[in-house]
């Protein structure tokens, strides 16, 4: 019956039909119609598959050709008594067969059919029927033969063998019963029945009669000739005799009746591993695989055979574990195949050894083949399909550079991982790729012949190579990069190929490693009885050489080169002579700083420095200058539906095909922003730290930097290579070595540059700066230098700490400070290296002037006595309110209404500021002061003053203005230079240590010898450049001018000035030739001049030092990249990083369906599908606001 909705009107339908699709096939009926219910009529239905059921469509029509619409594909299951029922105890029985089904058994023509069906004859028996199913038959016995003690379990198989386990009554072979006691698991119904034998005489054969009780209650019992045979097994050899200790021996023993037991086991000492399945049992030879035992332990095989146990004579000695001492050479190509030589001990103790490498998270085996007993020859083996699945990959794009590889023998797990455990690996290289005949057929006499091609020897030798001339072997002479030399025969070996062909002239076909036969082309010999070779081809070939006289005009206009040259040289004269007269100042004053920043640092032993903790780093070099990145903790209360989505997102991430294609498509598209690539790439970096797969986000980055190194140098552009940042790969990249060199950091280089960064703010402070334009007046950097002469004076003021013991600070101050600065200073002194996230801040309090006993006023940077003039209000120094030294002043929680003093005790008012754990973490400039519309504020020079365009002056005017400039300035500039000059080297002492080089930067330095190698790079520039741009550029130059990234600090703007150009004189010590100073450069640019060669020259030695140092094996990177995901996880939500990026691939889907569908390769790979699946499974849910990012609002306090 079908129920319908909407149905015609009744007037109008006046036919019904039910029709099944089967097959294919049209299957009509006729049906009526009660209301909305139509009954279809009942008829046999048939069908061509063996299956004992099928599911078939169903489809109402009306008036003979009106289809009723069927949204709800209704279908029905048409079903055949038949299959799967062979006999009348599974068609009758209703285990196999369900009562609804209404199948019987037609006895005229023993066939299960449903009743009333047409293929029974007669004699159609029901389920229910009180009548006897045939007799049973036996047809086999498994195993046909047992001990003489008997337990042995035997299957018994036939037809009509019960409707239920309960039918049987009882199994005997021969005269004896045969237990079916526990064995009731292994009755299959009609079919088969296990009993397990009684003991017997040797040699008996005994037959098997089993009897049923039928439906009737009567007994049946079986017919058939089935024979069980008793025997007595016995061993009479094993081999080998020996095996190494750790097992793995696969044992072969011989003798009688080896297969006459149900269940048998063996152990040599220890257990002796076999089964039917695994092992080999016949009548004659069975096997089995030796466990551990101790070393030179020797033993018999025993073997129980249900339980009957027989002992060998020959026994079995368990030696030392083989040993592989060295293997040579460690290089393959990627289709495999080259012939490896291993050396060591006990190899012949080894049965089929094979070679193991391991690839990424994949392993390849290759069998070896032993030679002695000290020697064998392995075989590396094809792991070309890696490089199948890089759809983009060019050619020696090597996804595989270095692997780690083993032996298995046996169960001798030392060697499992010999690379790793002896530090070596095994170097992959691309396919060599051959040339056929320019000319074809080639004419020969036979002898030396060259085949031409690219890559040959890479990863190869001439053991590795076969060539047939014909069906005759050549003679392999050489083999290099491009030419591979052999003997051919110097009679033709006629037309035949090796392969069977026949062609026209002499095939040659190449065999190289693995790879399929190459075929070069062919070889063409004179005729039998011809001519002298000199009448062969005889073309005299006129070489015209056109030897022409460049004549190259270099027109160098000299006049304004020269001119420029020489005021540099004057300018670097004159500074040189300046830096001479005031050396004893600066040593004077190098002293006195070296005393100061002592002081400043000596708790540094005792609390540590001030590093920011590992998400803060991560943030700062990951996310800087970027909106998007992940939250901390899970959103609360995340949807299932969300974590099943992000689950699968982060399974395709793992997809290498994918992960390469999605990068690889949105570095490709320049419609897309920088910021968006560029968080992608440090969502992926948190995403990958998260899930502990550096290792693999390295292996893909590898693969597309080797890449991209590939297509610079075919557009001739290899070093432009990593200067920027804006790419995926790029940005991945920058991360990476974030990550890779933060322990360095830590632990050698953050010290200098603390001291550094203390030294330089020191001595800063001890001049004036302007806190408005962030200007001082002693720095490194003249940008950012004030030019104007400033007097002013240093005053000690006495701090006030607490009230109630009257504990004092003496805090250096001058009197052109703000009293922001002011504050700053005083909160310097009392904190010194405590975090500054965890410090009071300088907007928390108030300055407080304590005048007499009682006297108590606060000081701020505007008030009502601020100096005002045409717009400009001055900004209120110390010596506005003309403080003297050594006047007491104190701290105190900022007050809404300053100078009120508060009821009860003035002194409540006042909290010991070494305790701000309950304030937040949020700093403002100038105590926060409201100015108002039109007034600008100034300190110590206005910015209209100093920003006077010199180029809109006159020539004779510009020359004048940066003279007083210079003479102004100078001093100062050369005066700092010289005396933080020795921190600055201590610096880069550190950076540049190669005594503790980070594993990362050795990695990818040798990565990059490794591609300069391969593709004949020989300008040594060229590979200074790409380290320099991967080291300085990406990583130390961000550091030196940014240390707030590795240390809690809040660095002023005056400090950040000078160490930017510090930070450009770093990476001016990291280029391979001298940049081209313009008359136009700022004087930052000439304080290094003189120094620049003198680190030049450690930069160099650095960089050869890292060379010459062991290679980095992959295992050992992979370990180092895996305890930097210990380091780093858990400190972003894993799911809030997938959704972050899910949000990106909605964004860009379209553009990543459109390529993936469209590319050939990526299509055949069904990822635009696997994409689109785990976009479409995200729910709606993902944008509510638990889901998306708040970003924290935090600003900085300067000075």
């Amino acid at each position: 019956m079908v129920t319908g909705e909407n149905l015609p009107d009744s007037t109008k339908a006046k036919t019904y039909r039910c029709i099944l699709d089967i097959e294919g096939d049209a299957a009509t009926t006729e049906a009526t119609r009660n209301g909305n219910v139509f009954t279809c009529a009942a008829r046999e239905y048939d069908y061509a598959a063996d299956v004992a059921e099928l599911e078939v469509s169903l489809s109402v029509v009306w008036n003979s050709d009106r289809r009723l619409d069927d949204v709800y594909g209704f279908t029905v299951t048409l079903y055949k008594c038949a299959v799967g029922r062979p006999d009348c105890s599974r068609c009758l029985s209703d285990i196999t067969t369900s009562p609804d089904l209404n199948c019987g058994w037609c006895n005229m023509d023993d066939v299960c059919t449903v009743q009333g069906g047409s293929i029974c004859t007669g004699g159609w028996m029901s389920p229910t029927a009180n009548q006897n199913c045939p007799t049973p038959v036996l047809m086999q016995v498994f195993p046909p033969s047992g001990t003489l003690k008997g337990n042995t379990a035997i299957t018994i198989s036939g037809t009509d063998l019960g409707r239920r386990f309960s039918d049987i009554t009882s199994v005997k072979v021969g005269d004896k019963d045969c237990s079916t006691d526990g064995l009731e698991q292994n009755y299959k119904v009609g079919s088969s029945i296990s009993c397990r034998t009684m003991s017997g005489t040797n040699n008996a054969m005994e037959p098997i009669i089993v009897t049923v009780k039928g439906k009737n209650g009567n007994s049946q019992k079986s017919t058939g000739d089935v024979i069980f045979t008793y025997r007595n097994p016995s061993i009479s050899s094993i081999d080998p005799q020996e095996g190494p200790e750790a097992g793995g021996t696969i044992v072969t023993f011989t003798g009688q009746y080896l297969d006459a037991c149900s269940e048998i086991s063996a152990a040599i000492g220890s257990d002796c591993k076999m089964n039917r399945i695994d092992n080999v049992v016949n009548e004659t030879t069975a096997t089995c695989r030796t466990t551990s035992s101790a070393v030179d332990s020797t033993f018999p095989l025993v073997v129980s055979f249900d339980g009957a146990m027989r002992q060998s004579q020959d026994m079995f000695t368990y030696r030392p574990n083989p040993t592989v001492a060295d293997v040579q050479p460690r290089k393959t190509i990627e289709s495999g195949g080259i012939t490896l030589t291993v050396t060591g001990t006990g190899f012949n103790l080894a049965q089929t050894p094979q070679m193991i490498m391991y690839v990424g998270d994949e392993e390849f085996t290759e069998k070896c083949e032993i030679h002695n007993n000290t020697m064998m020859l392995c075989k590396t083996p094809n792991t070309k399909t890696l490089s199948n699945n890089n759809a983009r990959r060019k050619r020696e794009v090597n996804p595989l550079g270095e692997a780690s590889f083993g032996f298995i023998i046996g169960d001798v797990s030392e060697l499992l991982r010999w690379a790793d455990d002896n530090n070596v690996t095994i170097e992959y290289f691309d396919d060599p790729e051959y040339y056929t005949f320019e000319e074809n057929p080639k004419m020969t006499k036979g002898g030396i012949e060259q085949i031409n091609g690219r890559d040959l020897d890479a990863g190869s030798s001439e053991i590795d190579v076969t060539v047939y001339v014909g069906s005759v072997q050549a003679m392999v002479n050489t083999l290099d990069e491009s030419v591979l030399t052999i003997t051919v025969p110097i009679d033709d070996p006629g037309r035949e190929c090796i392969n069977g062909n026949t062609t026209k002239h002499t095939c040659v076909v190449v065999y190289h490693g693995n790879l399929p036969p190459i075929n070069i082309g062919t070889l063409r010999y004179p005729p039998a009885g011809g001519i002298d070779s000199g009448v062969i081809i005889a073309i005299a070939v006129v070489c015209v050489i056109l030897i022409g006289t460049l004549i190259l005009v270099l027109v160098l206009y000299r006049r304004k080169v020269k001119g420029h040259q020489a005021n540099i040289d004057k300018l670097l004269i004159e500074m040189e002579d300046l830096e001479s007269n005031i050396a004893s100042d600066i040593h004077e004053a190098f002293v006195k700083l070296q005393t100061d920043v002592t002081d400043l640092t000596s708790d540094l032993e005792g609390t540590g420095m001030p590093f920011v903790p590992h998400r803060q780093y991560a943030i700062s070099m990951f996310f800087t200058g970027l909106e998007a990145r992940p939250m901390t903790y899970d959103p609360e209360d995340c949807d299932e539906a969300v974590e099943n989505a992000v689950t699968k997102l982060s399974k395709l991430l793992g997809d290498k095909t994918f992960l390469m294609a999605m990068i690889q498509i949105l570095d490709d598209d320049k419609s897309i922003p920088n910021k968006d690539r560029l968080s992608i790439a440090s969502m992926l970096t948190v995403l990958m730290i998260l899930e502990n797969k550096l290792p693999y986000l390295t292996d893909v980055m590898m693969t597309l930097m080797t890449a991209q190194v590939q297509d610079a140098i075919e557009e001739e552009r290899p070093t432009r290579l990593f200067q920027r940042t804006e790419l995926i790969m790029e940005k991945l990249l920058s991360n990476w070595i974030a990550l890779s060199l933060y322990d360095f950091l830590k632990d050698h280089a953050a010290y200098p540059l603390f001291l550094l960064y203390r030294a330089i703010k020191c001595h800063t402070e001890k001049g004036p700066i302007d806190m408005v334009t962030g200007k001082s007046y002693v720095s490194l950097n003249d940008e950012n230098i004030i030019g104007e002469r400033l007097t002013y004076k240093e005053l000690v003021l006495d701090i006030i700490v607490n009230d109630e013991d009257g504990e004092k600070r003496e805090v250096a101050v001058l009197d052109t400070d703000s009293i922001g600065q002011v504050k700053c200073k005083i909160l310097d002194t009392i904190h010194r290296n405590k975090p500054y996230s965890t410090r009071m801040q300088p907007w928390q309090v108030d300055l407080e002037w304590r005048i007499g006993i009682s006297g108590h006023l606060t000081l701020q940077d505007i008030d009502i006595s601020s100096e005002y003039e045409l717009g400009w209000k001055k900004v209120n120094t110390l010596k506005h309110f003309s403080v003297p030294t050594g006047a007491n002043f104190a701290l105190a929680l900022r007050q809404e209404v300053p100078n009120v003093t508060a009821a009860g005790n003035a002194a409540t008012r006042y909290t010991n500021i070494h305790d701000s754990t309950s304030l937040p973490n949020i700093t403002v400039s100038m105590d926060d002061t409201q100015v108002e519309d039109g007034v600008q504020l100034w300190h110590l020079t206005k910015d209209c003053d100093e920003t006077q365009d010199v180029a809109t002056l006159s020539r004779r005017k510009s020359l004048i203005l940066k003279k007083q400039i210079r003479e102004v300035t100078f001093p100062r500039l050369l005066s700092t230079k010289g005396i933080v000059q020795e921190y600055m080297d201590r610096m880069f002492a550190a950076i540049l240590n190669t005594e503790d080089v980070p594993i990362g930067v050795k990695y990818i330095f040798d990565t990059f010898d490794g591609l300069a190698k391969r593709h004949d790079i020989e300008d040594e520039g060229v590979l200074h450049k790409w380290k320099s741009n991967i080291l300085p550029l990406r990583f130390w130059q961000k550091i030196i001018t940014n240390p707030q990234y590795i240390f809690d600090i809040n660095q002023p703007r005056s400090v950040e000035a000078s160490l930017s150009v510090i930070s450009q004189a770093f990476y001016d010590a990291f280029r391979v030739n001298n940049e081209q100073i313009t008359k136009d450069a700022p004087y930052r640019r000439l304080l290094y001049n003189r120094e620049i060669p003198k680190y030049r020259d450690m930069v160099k030695g650095y960089y050869s030092s890292v060379s010459q140092m062991q290679r980095i094996t992959k295992s050992t990177l992979d370990k180092d990249l895996r305890d930097i995901c210990i380091k780093f996880t858990g400190l972003f939500s894993r799911i809030s990083t997938l959704i972050e990026l899910h949000k990106f691939l909605v964004k860009y889907r379209s553009k990543l369906l459109e390529v993936l569908e469209t590319d050939e390769i990526y299509a055949e790979s069904g990822l635009s599908e696997k994409l689109a699946q785990v976009l479409d499974a995200m729910p709606a849910s993902l944008n509510e606001p638990r889901y998306v990012y708040q970003q924290d609002v935090q600003l900085d306090d300067e000075q």
